[in-house]
């Protein structure tokens, strides 16, 4: 069974946040995605300090049809002051595409509230997984400036960036980690219509990050995994 593996650099309790939500499936191509997650070894609750003993992942619910997730621990639960990780994926078919499911990660804390075991039950709601149509005729046309989500993400060695230029000429490939610090650039020669550029990640460690195509004024983003 596929898994994921724990990033042991986020400094936030999950990662990708709500602000930058997770990567778009497409109709037709299999999907694959990771929340990083980190468990705190304390808290406070209604003004009291609380230990953090453990954390778990009770369920996801809202999942599209065809997706499913696992965790990188067979009980879905880590201890506090550790790291884990959720692997989202799936089959997304062409009934389902242009269509938002907002999904729910059920969250229970176990942990010593004024000396006496406790546990609190606390959803995080602030995902959702947009199944966007495949790529048409139409898209692949060289009148229109397009980016597309890599393949296969998350990666390790390698991964593919298809993209679409109006016109012969050089474009930039940027990359950003999730503190906006740009980790790597190069110019790619590319042909009016539908190019395909190689990326491979060199001194850049697991996590989630952002990589752009430039072409003129337009800039186009998206996000992309290193995984371990």
């Amino acid at each position: 069974m596929a898994q994921c593996t724990p990033d042991q650099t986020i400094t936030k309790p999950l990662i990708p946040d709500s602000a930058t939500g997770l990567p778009h499936a497409v109709a037709g191509t299999p999907y694959a995605s990771t929340i990083f997650l980190k468990t705190p070894g304390s808290a406070t609750y209604q003004g009291i300090p609380v230990t953090i003993d453990s954390l778990k992942i009770i369920s996801v619910t809202g999942l599209p049809t065809g997706f499913s997730y696992v965790c990188n621990t067979p009980n879905s639960s880590w201890p506090g002051n550790s790291f884990g990780c959720i692997l989202l994926t799936g089959n997304p078919t062409q009934g389902q595409q242009n269509t938002t499911s907002p999904i729910t990660v059920n969250i229970r804390i176990f942990g010593l509230f004024m000396g006496f075991p406790t546990s609190v039950d606390q959803p995080n709601n602030s995902y959702k997984i947009i199944i966007d149509a495949p790529q048409g005729i139409s898209d692949m046309s060289t009148n229109k400036f397009s980016l597309d989500q890599n393949m296969p993400n998350p990666f390790t060695s390698e991964t593919n960036i298809d993209y679409t230029v109006t016109k012969n000429g050089p474009v930039s490939f940027k990359v950003f980690n999730m503190l906006g610090k740009e980790v790597f650039s190069t110019s790619i020669r590319s042909e009016a219509g539908r190019n395909t550029y190689t990326f491979k990640p060199v001194n850049m460690g697991p996590g989630i990050y952002m990589y752009s195509i430039g072409s003129g004024s337009s800039t186009l983003v998206k996000r992309m995994i290193i995984g371990n």
